[in-house]
């Protein structure tokens, strides 16, 4: 099968993409060679499948020369110039970025060639564009660039209109675009520090510029506090205020964010909820849930219109709405949203989504069945049919098959070199407090456990990076309420 970079770009293709691809592909600017256009064509024929036999490299040579003697030279070409042409796609789709920068690259050019006129209109066309363009990350950019543009256009050609410039706009555009990609990128940047222990992220400096940000006019900026608030939660992540106050900027601006914008701020609010229910605060659960419903309805679910579903939001968005017994609405989204899906990995998450909704349905035979066939492609899915298996058996009852499964999979940590050093240490932690509440469930009548054991272990659990918090606390609460019946019958004894 053939490996390069252009197929996976070509295997993410819609069937909009892939008309598009083949009308670039057949433009005699951008493609002269009419050996990629059949390879283009072909790629189109076979997708979204592209089986293993169909993109073998001599499968492909005989679709595209019949008759012809292989040649590893050629067909290395061939597939040279299909990468340059995909990533030449890409750029070209990308439009809502190309239309500032090539208005800005036009603007200079009248400009340098003073053709004064034609630079006055056009600014003016452009200025007007940017006004009424949704609000991103950049738009403060491309306002700051045309304001500065503009200004040294008058001070050279029209000195006379000059005296209207002052540096206000020009400060508070560039200001407003420091202080929003500055909180943005620390922002990422701290979400990363957690899960590799090596990144520090500047504390010292992040505190100096909020500090000078609250004193300041761009306070008011709304995407500079978009991320603002972000941060804030991330560095102070028990101040429920700041999270409210960053769920009212998202409601109320939604209608003037673009839709990358909108993604991020679900993204990052659907974190912030994460994070709060690893903690075992409930309520979030529920805003967790409140905000997938305000996304999907206001379909800003895909940073970009043409995006698939991400999978595995997908599937937590399935794990989410069965934990609150919306049995009805779960299965009313994968129905609306399964053709989203991207068709590399389709029917892989639609049989995990079924299996979550057996087990929920307590049709363990059932589910067992489709787990049983399910072949995983990555070590995602791996991971998740694993600690199905396991909470499956576990639900059950039976507990023997847990713990052999526990052993197993700790050998399948120590083993597997593709696991990430988080992967390894979550899916570790989550066997180590599963074979402890194991134990505690099989020997709770005969052995004196006490509230207090229970509660330090869920205080490690919180304390721990692990896998499926939410599930483990559940185990607990059960474990809890069993050894306080325990007690009441004691004492009536």
């Amino acid at each position: 099968m053939i490996k390069s970079t252009a197929i996976e770009i070509i295997k993410t293709f819609s069937k909009e993409d892939f008309k598009s691809f083949e009308d670039l592909a057949e433009s005699p600017y951008f493609n002269k060679n009419a050996n990629l256009v059949k390879l283009v064509k072909y790629l189109k024929k076979v997708s979204p499948d592209f089986r293993d036999e169909s993109m073998s490299k001599e499968f492909i040579w005989n679709a595209i020369f019949p008759g012809r003697k292989f040649s590893y030279g050629v067909m290395k070409n061939l597939i040279y110039e299909l990468n340059k042409l995909a990533e030449k796609f890409l750029i070209l789709e990308d439009k809502e970025n190309e239309k500032f920068s090539e208005g800005y690259k036009l603007l200079r050019a009248l400009r340098q060639r003073a053709i004064n006129s034609q630079f006055e209109k056009k600014m003016k066309t452009y200025k007007l564009l940017i006004s009424k363009s949704k609000l991103k990350l950049g738009t403060s950019y491309d306002s700051f660039l045309f304001d500065d543009l503009e200004q040294v256009y008058f001070q050279r050609f029209a000195p006379n209109k000059s005296s209207k410039f002052t540096t206000a706009n020009s400060n508070k555009y560039f200001l407003s675009f420091f202080f929003s990609t500055f909180f943005y990128l620390n922002y990422n940047f701290l979400i990363t520090s957690k899960i590799y222990s090596n990144l520090s992220p500047e504390y010292k400096l992040i505190e100096q510029v909020v500090d000078f940000f609250e004193k300041s006019e761009i306070r008011k900026d709304i995407i500079s506090r978009i991320y603002f608030t972000a941060l804030y939660i991330t560095v102070h992540p028990d101040n429920d205020d700041k999270f409210y106050e960053l769920k009212k900027l998202f409601h109320e601006n939604l209608s003037i964010l673009d839709r990358r914008t909108s993604f991020n701020m679900g993204a990052i609010i659907f974190s912030y909820c994460k994070v709060q229910i690893n903690k075992n605060e409930n309520k979030f659960l529920k805003e967790q849930f409140d905000l997938i419903d305000f996304i999907l309805k206001n379909k800003v679910y895909t940073a970009f219109e043409k995006d698939y579903f991400d999978p595995n939001l997908f599937v937590m968005i399935i794990e989410i709405s069965l934990k609150l017994n919306k049995l009805n609405w779960c299965e009313k989204f994968i129905d609306s949203f399964k053709d989203r899906l991207n068709p590399v990995n389709k029917e892989n998450h639609l049989a995990m989504g079924k299996i979550y909704i057996l087990r929920h349905k307590k049709d363990f035979n059932s589910a067992f069945g489709f787990l049983s066939e399910f072949i995983p492609r990555n070590i995602q899915e791996k991971i998740y049919m694993k600690k199905v298996e396991l909470k499956m058996y576990f639900e059950t009852g039976d507990f023997d098959r847990v713990l052999s499964l526990i052993k197993s999979n700790k050998e399948f940590i120590n083993f597997d070199k593709t696991l990430s050093e988080f992967i390894s240490s979550a899916f570790n932690n989550f066997l180590i407090y599963l074979k402890k509440l194991v134990d505690i469930k099989i020997n709770i009548e005969v052995k004196s456990y006490d509230l207090y054991l229970l509660r330090n272990l869920r205080d490690d659990i919180i304390k721990t990076e692990t896998y499926d918090k939410i599930w483990l606390f559940d185990i607990l609460d059960d474990l809890e309420s069993k050894l306080q019946n325990k007690k009441i019958i004691k004492k009536i004894a």
